[in-house]
């Protein structure tokens, strides 16, 4: 582009005139002197300068140029709009960001490698599973389907063979297919998250991939059955917690674990969430929009009824698992049946399925390997634990943070507004802090007023 000057040209067969304004250009490209808005020479498009951004005073409108206005006196800064410049912010929060941003993608890489690593064992599983089903090796080596209750009631007699065969390949083709799915449909809002990551320096937790926000729970589980075992093991001893028990073949074990992904959520999510909320919404005659979502779950907001549900759900799932385990094993469990639920709510049966099935395969795996005294899949799975359990941790830290800034910040705006009764609180308008750049000639300085941003150099709205 060239660069315009004006020049003031007399013309001396008209001496009586005003000067005449004539924008001659010099072409970067070529460098020839011309007149208009192409170089004669080269072609080059010529741009017009930028128009001047004028100041007018509120009160006077006079024309100004500092923060007074020269005719009335009036001061402009407190007053005027707020100018706003870009500030880059420090090489210690920036790299505390890139930090924090990069310890995270590394976990959520290690969890998506662990779920693909899970569901293959699921499928590289069924080498000894499905000749043990059908082999009739062991004679009590049979499937049992339970309703949650305190006392699991079972509602069918345990079988085994070929109903044994065709139910747990049911359950393999519903975790595989919930895999996949969240997989399809979340890998776009996953990359997009970490692009956005990265080019911002600062990883927020509030997410809306379904991914993430698994593993955020799953790092969130994971540190709290840690910290509830270490607290429990030093005041206590031993001998509290469930020691290891007669789990049968190995292959019987992982198809029950598996097993318990998809029944479990059925029983504790859909038939004790869903169905009431879904018989409750018909009781108040209220028109029932997506009736499917009640039973598959996602897209529920977490009101009064929804809560109720939830912790009601969380109770029988945890008072469930104490018939076997104990109950010493509730609070953990009654913990992992919160996390099921809000999932159920919020991202449906396919989330609590995946994380259910990804909570199972991990502690059964680390559980036979201590079994058979398998060292090298024993230290793997205790290094990803601990890992996770840390991950949890600083997870946790930062919720706890965000939730005491806003609440301080929210008992603060409420006590400005109890001091003085039947005022409004006035909020100052203040402009985001994020970069900005002028889309038009690329300047960073702007006017920031009533949610707009005006370029201090050309006078750009947007």
């Amino acid at each position: 582009m060239g660069r315009w000057e004006t020049f003031q040209i007399l013309k001396p067969y008209r001496l009586n005139m005003p000067p005449t304004i004539v924008n001659r250009m010099y072409c970067t490209t070529c460098g020839v002197e011309f007149e208009g808005a192409f170089c004669p020479s080269c072609g080059a498009p010529a741009k017009a300068p930028a128009p001047r951004v004028e100041t007018r005073c509120p009160r006077c409108g006079h024309l100004i140029r500092g923060s007074f206005c020269s005719y009335c006196g009036l001061r402009l800064t407190p007053t005027g709009p707020v100018i706003y410049q870009y500030t880059a912010p420090t090489k210690s929060g920036d790299d505390l960001g890139r930090i924090f941003t990069g310890f995270l993608i590394l976990y959520f890489g290690f969890f998506l490698t662990a779920m693909l690593v899970y569901v293959g064992l699921l499928w590289g599983g069924l080498s000894e599973i499905i000749p043990g089903i059908l082999g009739d090796t062991c004679a009590d080596c049979k499937m049992a389907l339970l309703i949650i209750t305190p006392a699991p009631i079972p509602i069918l007699e345990p079988f085994g063979g070929v109903p044994f065969f065709i139910y747990y390949s049911f359950v393999v083709v519903v975790i595989s297919s919930c895999f996949f799915w969240l997989f399809y449909k979340d890998m776009p809002v996953v990359m997009a998250d970490f692009k956005k990551a990265l080019v911002q320096g600062w990883f927020s937790v509030r997410s809306k991939s379904t991914l993430l926000r698994i593993g955020q729970l799953f790092a969130f589980g994971i540190f709290f059955n840690v910290g509830y075992n270490l607290v429990v093991l030093i005041l206590f001893g031993e001998g509290v917690l469930p020691s290891e028990t007669e789990i049968g073949p190995p292959w019987f074990f992982l198809s029950l674990v598996s097993s318990a992904a998809v029944w479990e959520e059925l029983i504790s999510r859909t038939l004790l969430i869903g169905v009431p909320l879904f018989v409750i919404a018909l009781v108040r005659k209220r028109r029932v929009r997506r009736p499917l979502r009640y039973f598959i779950g996602g897209g529920f907001e977490l009101g009064a009824l929804e809560l109720t549900f939830l912790l009601f759900s969380a109770i029988m799932f945890g008072a469930a698992h104490t018939f076997s385990g104990g109950p010493w094993v509730f609070p953990p469990l009654f913990v992992g049946g919160l996390i099921l639920g809000y999932l159920f709510l919020k991202k449906g049966l396919i989330a609590s399925i995946m994380f259910h099935f990804i909570w199972n395969y991990n502690i059964a795996l680390n559980y036979l390997a201590s079994v058979t005294g398998n060292l090298p899949v024993l230290t793997l799975g205790a290094l990803f634990t601990l890992f996770v359990a840390f991950v949890g941790l600083v997870l946790t830290v930062t919720f706890m943070m965000k939730w005491f800034r806003t609440a301080q910040s929210t008992a603060r705006t409420l006590e400005a507004g109890q001091g003085q009764p039947g005022t409004q609180i006035q909020m100052q308008q203040q402009a985001p802090q994020r970069e900005y750049t002028c889309p038009s000639c690329g300047w960073r300085a702007a006017t920031y007023k009533d949610g707009l941003f005006q370029c201090l150099r050309c006078g750009h709205i947007i």
